[in-house]
């Protein structure tokens, strides 16, 4: 569990002997007051998970002192570790085994009560924007947002009457964008975003939509230009390759180039799993009106630890399949773009919650810009090939031709 949350432990003897020193660490005890009151570790203040943040902000000590955070038998104390590392603590640590290994150990404990905490310090930090920033904010949610969303709705309703492959993927991931944006909207209208199962809800839309519409833009791409698939014509890379496989026993540089990059992009994929999970957890101001900001862990392990390893799977899977040969094409391209639904989606999220995790009204307000700009630009792909696609568009009226005299 520390691997996956990113947090490093301290066993009970050497935390004593850190105690000792002349620099001590700053131990901070999460289990509930009743058990912290029975017996803890000398100095350690006692928190409740969801008051490490606020703590820290207002009166934690400073970002050279080490911390170390105790729960019960040493689960909880890594998540509680990991908001103790995104105010910008280098060196936090969990207490392996907890308190239950620190008295296995026969280590020395106190009994009483923690000092009394005023409870403003306890509250979750206030971030304050801009009206600049907060007007960036009401845009992305109820200008691009709405947007995006009649937007899908509106192509896959344009889409619904076609029946070919390609297009059939596009909507199909059309469908699933729109339904995981709409379970976004819900927990923001209903549950002030803190559902962690519609929030997780959401990803998966966003994943299967990652995955659905580039697949479709590639089967009508292969199929109109490409033809790497098509058994019987050689693809458009045969002025390169001289030779196609598919007519003579020589090897095909397409296939080369794709057994390289499936492989590569399983490396890349696993990119998020190098960063600790760190949730956020602040109060922003927005005209007036205070809006929570909550990145749940059940909301980041999804993002930055289930969804790469898949990523990494599907496309090693991909890689293996490519390997076969020609044999392997069809089952390579499903595992392929299923990866590529998972690497999308999370090193986009890994980008922008690493890159604002200070500011996290960017962090939405490029989301929704860029989801809005990859609805557009797949409206626009669509209208520019209406004609070849087969897809309903009025006709322009031609002016009626005038007769030739005999």
């Amino acid at each position: 569990m520390n691997r996956i949350v990113g947090v490093s432990e301290i066993e009970p003897a050497e935390l004593r002997a850190s105690l000792e020193t002349g620099h001590p660490p700053f131990v901070i005890d999460i289990r509930d007051p009743e058990r912290y009151r029975a017996g803890h570790i000398a100095g350690a203040v006692s928190l409740q998970p969801d008051q490490i943040d606020g703590f820290l902000t207002r009166r934690g000590p400073g970002r050279d002192r080490v911390i170390v955070v105790v729960c019960y038998h040493g689960n909880s104390s890594l998540l509680g570790a990991a908001r103790a590392r995104a105010h910008g603590y280098l060196d936090v640590r969990s207490l392996r085994g907890g308190m239950a290994g620190w008295s296995e150990a026969g280590l020395p404990s106190e009994r009483g009560a923690s000092e009394p905490l005023d409870s403003a310090l306890l509250r979750p930090p206030v971030l304050a924007l801009s009206r600049f920033e907060q007007t960036a904010l009401v845009v992305a949610a109820f200008g691009f947002k709405p947007t995006y969303m009649l937007l899908s709705l509106a192509l896959i309703l344009w889409l619904w009457p076609r029946r070919e492959r390609g297009l059939d993927l596009a909507r199909y991931g059309l469908v699933a964008f729109l339904a995981g944006e709409w379970l976004c909207a819900a927990n923001f209208s209903t549950a002030s975003g803190s559902s962690e199962l519609l929030e997780v809800g959401h990803q998966l839309g966003m994943v299967v939509g990652s995955a659905l519409i580039p697949w479709g833009f590639f089967v009508l791409f292969d199929e109109r230009v490409l033809r790497f698939t098509d058994a019987t014509a050689p693809c458009v890379a045969v002025r390169l390759c001289k030779e196609c496989w598919k007519r003579a026993p020589v090897s095909c540089g397409m296939h080369r180039v794709m057994l390289l990059a499936a492989p590569v992009l399983a490396l890349v994929a696993l990119a998020p799993l190098c960063v600790g999970v760190r949730p956020i957890d602040v109060t922003v101001p927005i005209f007036g009106t205070d809006v929570s900001y909550r990145t749940a862990f059940g909301v980041l392990l999804p993002e930055l630890r289930a969804y790469p390893v898949g990523a990494c799977a599907a496309l090693a899977v991909t890689a293996v399949l490519l390997w076969r040969g020609r044999h392997g094409l069809r089952a390579a391209e499903r595992t392929f773009f299923i990866g590529i639904g998972f690497l999308i989606f999370s090193l986009f999220r890994f980008t922008l919650i690493e890159a604002y995790r200070t500011a996290p009204v960017w962090m939405d307000f490029w989301e929704e810009t860029t989801e809005l700009a990859s609805i557009v630009g797949v409206g626009v792909f669509l209208l520019a090939f209406r004609r070849q696609l087969g897809l309903w568009w009025p006709r322009r009226r031609e002016p009626p031709r005038s007769e030739e005299p005999a």
